[in-house]
């Protein structure tokens, strides 16, 4: 599931050269706590990590490594608003591919559904608190019964079928940051900064029936979770169970076993340079962060990582303001997210420990996330002549 193309702070570094594979010792680190549920055996699937720590410290990106096929356009862009123009959301980039081949596209209180050539098809929800009304969506997930699974902040999950009328609902008390299936969509998997006493510090918890039963994502030495900053990851999950995890700011991947116990590391290159200022605000010292922006396994055993990279040149296109208080900030190009970021992607096959391709993409925009449902399809995120936002669905292919 996706998060906003800006969100208050990012940081760093152009990346290049070739990668290095640096071993390390077994996983063999207790399991985090609590575990409310008795351990259960491992299902080794082809996506799991290799034991250890695989790292890849440089990576040179080839242009023959990886395709981009463009598949379609969602939006609409005009002097007037229409019911398929997208807003600039923060959840725009949240969007799952349906067993019809429609897109639906989070738009904070509603999700926008456009057909397989990219025709808008209709509106789904609205906002409000009730049954299919929504206050901040992330359609996050396609089952094997064809539901679109969709987050809301106002922590509830709602399965919505392909009739657009709702299967079922499941409420909870802890908002998550984002959220992946476990069995389908029995369970699931999210990132939250948890405050119960029993829970906190851990950045991953299990919910079953809008119950967490259980918490883990620290290794034992390494710090814990101390607010919802801390605890932002990117989450996929593979074969019955294995969780992988990525914090925003680091290039640091995690796998997890059903038990809690971390089952493998992949560290790629270093990507912050910046301050983190407690209140997130850009300055010329303090530059947007370079970031991971999400990441994919698929069933082939693949692990895709999408990262935008701080341009060169980012100095050039903000401006630095006071605020009232005295303080600066950086205002910047929101109707062009390439002026500030240059987007990658990478892939690994984590079991043998190798990279199998890295590309710079280079279009109107920046990619902004995998699409659920998909085999691989990327979104870029971009804005029309007319300063409308819009949405380009890329199929991939590793060559």
């Amino acid at each position: 599931m996706n998060r906003p193309f800006y969100p208050p702070v990012p940081v760093v570094l152009a990346i290049v050269a070739a990668f290095v594979l640096a071993g390390g010792s077994g996983c063999d680190s207790p399991p985090g706590e609590p575990t409310d549920s008795p351990p259960a055996e491992r299902t080794v699937v082809p996506g799991s990590l290799s034991d250890g720590v695989c790292a890849f410290t440089l990576i040179e990106p080839q242009d023959d490594a990886i395709d981009f096929t463009h598949s379609t356009r969602l939006g609409a862009e005009g002097p007037e608003p229409g019911p398929g123009f997208l807003t600039g959301a923060t959840t725009v980039s949240d969007i799952v591919r349906d067993a019809r081949g429609r897109y639906w596209v989070g738009q904070d209180t509603e999700i926008k559904v456009f057909g397989p050539d990219g025709e808008f098809a209709a509106t789904v929800g609205r906002a409000g608190e009730g049954p299919m009304e929504f206050g901040h969506v992330h359609p996050f997930h396609l089952d094997s019964a064809g539901h679109v699974h969709v987050y809301d902040l106002l922590k509830r999950i709602s399965v919505i079928g392909e009739d657009f009328e709702l299967a079922r609902e499941m409420r909870f008390a802890y908002p998550g940051i984002t959220m992946a299936p476990l069995d389908d969509g029995a369970r699931y998997v999210f990132a939250a900064f948890v405050s119960a006493e029993n829970r906190s510090g851990l950045p991953l918890h299990v919910l079953d029936d809008g119950d967490i039963v259980q918490s883990f994502g620290i290794v034992p030495g390494q710090d814990s979770v101390t607010d919802y900053f801390t605890a932002e990851r990117w989450l996929s999950t593979s074969g019955s169970w294995d969780v992988f995890a990525v914090p925003f700011w680091d290039y640091v991947i995690e796998s997890w076993t059903e038990d809690g116990t971390r089952s493998g590391r992949l560290e790629g290159p270093d990507l912050d340079d910046g301050l983190r200022t407690p209140d997130g605000s850009w300055s010329l010292e303090n530059p947007p962060w370079s970031r991971v922006r999400d990441l994919k396994v698929t069933g082939d055993g693949r692990l895709w990582v999408i990262v935008q990279i701080r341009q060169e040149d980012w100095r050039d296109h903000v401006t630095e303001v006071t605020r009232p208080d005295g303080t600066t900030s950086l205002e910047w190009p929101w109707d062009d997210p390439g002026a500030l970021y240059r987007s990658r992607l990478d892939v690994f096959d984590p079991v043998a420990c190798t990279m199998l391709g890295s590309r710079w993409f280079d279009g109107e925009g920046v990619l902004s996330g995998f699409v659920d449902g998909a085999s691989v399809e990327v979104s870029e995120l971009f804005y029309g002549r007319l300063g409308d936002p819009l949405i380009n669905i890329w199929d991939v292919e590793l060559r």
